[in-house]
């Protein structure tokens, strides 16, 4: 059965639990250590928001930050983190895609 995944952006609220995807023990290897809130915070909702989760339903399941912005009109991409369980189902395209569209 295929599962409906949402991409958007967080709320203030839903913080840690993004962190807790980024964190998660077959992820964090990944990506090179592990993520701070005040990581995910600053990402999702500094001068230029640079963060987006996979949802199903109210559970996080991916999320990807902005790498940087070395310019106005240029992004690098950054981290991304899919659990186990939801991987092979197009979760990181989705990111890749989102982030894509918004630069």
């Amino acid at each position: 059965m295929k599962k409906l995944i949402t991409i958007r952006p967080i709320l203030r609220s839903e913080v840690e639990a993004v962190c807790t995807v980024f964190n998660h023990k077959d992820v964090i290897a990944g990506l090179g250590g592990f993520t701070m809130t005040d990581t995910v915070r600053n990402a999702a909702f500094g001068n230029r928001p640079g963060l987006l989760a996979a949802w199903d339903g109210d559970t996080p399941v991916g999320a990807m930050m902005v790498g940087g912005r070395p310019q106005v009109h240029l992004m690098k991409y950054g981290s991304v983190g899919v659990i186990p369980s939801y991987r092979r189902c197009r979760v990181s395209t989705a990111l890749y895609l989102g982030f894509t569209l918004q630069g």
